[in-house]
């Protein structure tokens, strides 16, 4: 587990990392404040629009489906790919993922 208290350090190591998968629309005021809807566009970009090719592998190996989702099920089938699949477990739990706060565990993942 990432230790906390640098919440501005996260923030410009995900900045960085958003640039290099050209990933523009981004209120950094919101993910400051933990705002779930700013992470979710993020997440949608990365697991469907980024690469195809990977939210098809992630079907193919463990049968992760992201298409035609609801905000809730697409979070059930992120964390379950990523428990699963990478063997990661998110900082937050579902619950805490979907309410504004927790800015700096959501900032972990």
């Amino acid at each position: 587990m990432l230790s906390t208290g640098d919440l501005q350090n996260y923030l410009r190591k995900l900045q960085t990392e958003l640039r290099l998968i050209k990933f523009r629309d981004v209120d950094y005021k919101s993910l400051y404040a933990g705002n779930p809807c700013e992470f979710l566009k993020i997440y949608h970009y990365v697991f469907l629009d980024f690469n195809p090719l990977f939210a098809k592998n992630l079907l193919d190996k463990c049968n992760c489906d992201f298409y035609g989702k609801t905000d809730s099920h697409f979070i059930d089938t992120m964390y379950k790919a990523l428990r699963d699949h990478f063997s990661y477990k998110p900082p937050v739990t579902k619950e805490q993922f979907f309410i504004t706060g927790f800015a700096e565990r959501k900032l972990q993942m």
